[in-house]
């Protein structure tokens, strides 16, 4: 049993929206316009409400109002708006598979916290064009845990445990695979495959932890490597960088970023995490 059964065995239980995997496919063809991808995004009127609010929100910082999806398409980029729907739609979609092995508010304020540190990284790191798409990177790196927590309760548990009384250096992903036989990242990115994902998105969810395997998408991968350990230390409320695990030296390689940062990106997602769970509500 690998990633791909477990895939398949939730394939009815967590689905994208007919909307955002029709946006995926639009934003691939290079004739796609602005009002071809409004007029597939408003049939979904939840999306649409969700995804003006996400534009207009305080932390993107445009200088205008933003009243139609077109308008987010022209400001945002075709992209951008993409990556937003994908990761609105589905924060949604995994709100039905919820799980006792942790609480749903705990995942997704981690899940949260890494998307907000990780545009801020990237707006830092000179591609703020690239924020929003490192946003939902951040959003859902981690979507493979929870299908591991539905769909394999008691080995995931298992791999807990052992992880939380492991004295050495193995990380979680070490144990799930000594137990499972893969792990989480490799579900995730799976999943990112069978739902048509942009390829960075994929990668980020599959390499994050080793972002020098991301290949052209080291980039992203580092970044959301960075933020998810940003994204914990807001959880444990530190400010020390060692108490969320050791950073991968070609981290700061491969986003340029330095570690006179982290005080400034945490500071950043403290402050907008509550805005950011309001506006994916």
């Amino acid at each position: 049993m690998g990633a791909l059964e477990v895939v398949e065995e939730l394939g009815t239980v967590v689905s994208l929206p007919a909307a955002a995997v029709r946006v995926c496919a639009l934003a691939q063809d290079p004739a796609t316009t602005a009002a071809m991808f409004e007029s597939v995004i408003l049939t979904d009127v939840a999306l649409t409400a969700r995804l003006l609010r996400v534009a207009n929100s305080p932390a993107l910082g445009l200088a205008t109002k933003v009243t139609t999806v077109s308008r987010a398409v022209t400001v945002l980029g075709m992209g951008a708006v993409r990556d937003l729907a994908v990761g609105i739609a589905a924060v949604h979609s995994f709100a039905r598979i919820p799980s006792n092995l942790v609480t749903m508010e705990s995942f997704w304020t981690h899940s949260m916290l890494c998307g907000i540190a990780a545009r801020e990284l990237a707006a830092r790191g000179g591609r703020r064009r690239q924020a929003e798409t490192a946003f939902v990177e951040g959003l859902l790196h981690d979507v493979g845990v929870l299908l591991l927590f539905r769909a394999r309760p008691d080995e995931s548990r298992e791999a807990l445990l052992q992880w939380a009384d492991d004295p050495g250096d193995s990380s979680l992903l070490d144990w799930e695979r000594r137990v499972l036989g893969f792990d989480h990242c490799e579900v995730g990115a799976e999943l990112a495959r069978r739902w048509h994902l942009p390829p960075e998105l994929q990668s980020c969810i599959a390499f994050y932890p080793q972002p020098e395997r991301a290949a052209e998408h080291g980039f992203d991968a580092a970044i959301v490597c960075l933020a998810d350990r940003i994204a914990t230390l807001a959880q444990i409320e530190s400010t020390d960088l060692e108490d969320a695990g050791a950073v991968p030296d070609s981290v700061w390689r491969l986003t340029g970023a330095r570690p006179d940062w982290v005080p400034d990106v945490l500071a950043a997602a403290n402050g907008q995490l509550d805005e950011v769970r309001a506006l994916l509500a």
